[in-house]
């Protein structure tokens, strides 16, 4: 198991949004795991993937009853269990739990973004091969590359609010090819 990107609270451990690969469990799937308001949930992507393969995932909590995970825009599965979660930090590559790390992901991740809307299915697919910043920019909160043409930074380039500290000396990677679309800012 290993934490790809995690929302949470610094103050307890039972409010989360993670998104994670599953390696331990039966078909390799991605998980969008929930924990708040007194109950968890997993969300399991229905086809899994396979070791040293870039993909793409994504899970989107569209409301307090929908969410939904998803690898390569599709093969998706939404859990509706009514859950509340109350947030204020971002992890990429590890989770927290109780302040300490865990589940730290040993892989690559790049290109990792934040919207604060809920993407629907055409453009998660348009992610595949495009830059975050060229999907619903006046909806992006923070988007870090995490290498590639903007170099070898964790900066969060959308806002320069949400800038990353990174654990355990994580390296920067050339990440699948994507279209640098021309980005002209805005809100």
């Amino acid at each position: 198991y290993g934490v790809l990107m995690a929302l949470y609270h610094s103050t307890t451990s039972s409010n989360y949004h993670w998104m994670e690969i599953a390696g331990g469990a039966a078909g390799d799937p991605i998980w969008g795991r929930t924990n708040g308001g007194g109950g968890s949930e997993i969300a399991t992507t229905t086809t899994g993937y396979t070791a040293n393969v870039w993909y793409h995932a994504t899970y989107s909590c569209l409301s307090t009853t929908s969410r939904t995970i998803y690898i390569n825009a599709g093969s998706s599965h939404t859990r509706t269990d009514n859950l509340t979660v109350s947030l204020n930090r971002t992890g990429i590559g590890a989770g927290l739990y109780t302040g300490t790390t865990i589940e730290y992901f040993n892989g690559h991740i790049a290109h990792a973004g934040i919207w604060n809307i809920a993407l629907n299915v055409k453009e998660i697919t348009d992610l595949q091969t495009r830059i975050p910043l060229s999907i619903r920019p006046d909806a992006l909160v923070s988007y870090w590359p995490l290498g590639d043409f903007y170099g070898n930074t964790d900066n969060d380039i959308r806002t320069a609010k949400n800038d990353l500290t990174p654990t355990n000396s994580p390296t920067f990677s050339q990440g699948p090819r994507i279209l640098y679309t021309h980005y002209l800012g805005g809100s």
